[in-house]
């Protein structure tokens, strides 16, 4: 075999193959030896048809399947001399079967960058330290009794904020009903007993405060703008006025933290201060999932800052169209209409197209860590792997294999496993400096003091 490598720019490289005569005879010898096995032509047994009749017989067939069996064969074995490594075959031309029997071809892949890996072991990171406070597990409780309380309506006071209000809310532009003026806004120009939070950036910012103080059966009105981010476009940067009549108010009553209550809520025989180190438990496992996440990003921002290297065109666009169809999947799940993607289409395409750069160049990064570490998949990895998906979808191991192996799946497991592996080599010879946890806060009304 003779080839000619010429790399080309956005990790191409195109091969001019060259077999010789024997090796295209012989492959040639197999072809028809196969069909003549097969071939079930009238007056021949079976497997006793004779060459010459299969040949001419089935010329045009012989002739399609040696050119795509040698052109497989170059490509293969092209790849492998010149030390090139080909996620696809892009294109095959100039295809020539010669006089001699010689056979000759070119073909163009999309190969793998060449990258120039850092130093990856001893990735200086910046983590909090694990440290679970009393005040951690006293602003968990806070969340938890929030969740159980009770909503009781009120007569002999204003509404304040952090209660429940019942109100008739009239909307208005310019003097007119506002989905008179804008036909998309017209949920809003009349709402009748709703309720709803007492909060500053309800419905508008400022809407809060205005109603702060007013008593039921009380009717308000004023002024507030419109935000430039508006959902409603037609409605951004106008001035809309609103006539607030409030029809009733629900406070929110909270229980006490009793032995019995977290009984309850354990489900099992414990008290308060059984639910407490539960509660501590968990925040620490929180914390510890945290700081994975933080070792993780941090690591690959450094590898990312430190390496250099030409993307493959080709798994570039696939990943970007990977991720569009994530963001239309998700905006859908959201609430947003074809329309609302469309007026964002080029926000779309520029986040995916960033976001998948990045993507394409961290995964051949961990690739070649994975390679100059040797790390593989095992069988009882695979296996492993496997049985915690399908108990996941509910069916058998050997069903959801069976699936794998259909959608020719089992290589994204693999790739799955590596590279998980690959990132635990990193996190455990990272050089950790631990640093002091930020003060928790919350805006929660329920525990803004907790």
């Amino acid at each position: 075999m003779i080839t000619y490598l010429d790399k080309l720019p956005e990790c191409q490289a195109r091969i001019r193959v060259e077999l010789e005569p024997e090796l295209v005879r012989s492959e040639r010898r197999r072809i028809v030896a196969k069909l003549a096995g097969e071939a079930r032509v009238p007056g021949f047994r079976p497997g006793k048809v004779p060459v010459e009749v299969i040949e001419k017989r089935y010329q045009k067939l012989i002739e399609e399947e040696l050119r795509d069996q040698l052109v497989r064969l170059g490509c293969r074995e092209g790849t492998a001399k010149e030390k090139i490594t080909a996620i696809m075959v892009t294109g095959v031309e100039d295809v020539e079967l010669r006089d001699d029997g010689s056979f000759a071809f070119s073909a163009t892949f999309q190969t793998e960058p060449e990258v120039g890996l850092p130093e990856y072991r001893g990735i200086p990171v910046t983590v909090p330290r694990i440290e679970v406070t009393d005040h951690d597990v006293d602003h968990e409780m806070e969340h938890i009794r929030f969740s159980l309380a009770e909503m009781v309506e009120v007569s002999d006071r204003p509404v304040r904020t952090g209660d429940h209000m019942l109100v008739d809310i009239k909307t208005e532009l310019d003097g007119t009903p506002v989905g008179d003026v804008v036909p998309e806004a017209k949920h809003l120009s009349w709402v009748q007993e709703t309720w709803l939070p007492l909060q500053e950036d309800i419905v508008l910012p400022g809407f809060g405060s205005q109603l702060e103080g007013q008593g039921i059966g009380e009717i308000r009105s004023f002024d507030r703008p419109v935000p430039s981010d508006h959902p409603i476009e037609a409605l951004r940067d106008k001035t809309l006025h609103f006539t607030v009549t409030l029809v009733g108010i629900k406070e929110r009553h909270l229980p006490e933290w009793t032995d019995e209550l977290a009984g309850q809520l354990l489900g099992e025989e414990g008290d308060l201060a059984t639910l407490k180190d539960r509660i501590r438990d968990r925040i620490r496992i929180r914390q510890e999932e945290e700081r994975r996440s933080d070792l993780t990003t941090q690591i690959l921002e450094h590898l990312d800052s430190q390496t250099d290297f030409e993307l493959p065109d080709r798994v570039v666009k696939e990943e970007v169209q990977r991720q569009v169809n994530q963001i239309v999947r998700r905006s859908h799940m959201q609430g947003a209409s074809d329309d609302e993607l469309a007026e964002q289409g080029a926000n779309i395409l520029r986040h995916a197209k960033t976001q998948a750069e990045v993507n394409v160049k961290t995964s051949f990064i961990l690739q070649q860590i994975a390679e100059k570490e040797g790390l593989q998949a095992t069988e009882g990895e695979i296996l492993q792997y496997c049985a915690v998906q399908a108990n996941k979808a509910g069916m058998s191991l050997k069903k959801f294999v069976n699936r794998l192996k259909k959608a020719d799946l089992v290589g994204s497991v693999v790739d799955t496993i590596v590279r998980a592996k690959t990132l635990d080599l990193l996190r455990d010879n990272a050089t950790v400096t631990e640093s002091d946890r930020a003060p928790h806060t919350c805006d929660h009304p329920a525990h803004q003091n907790a």
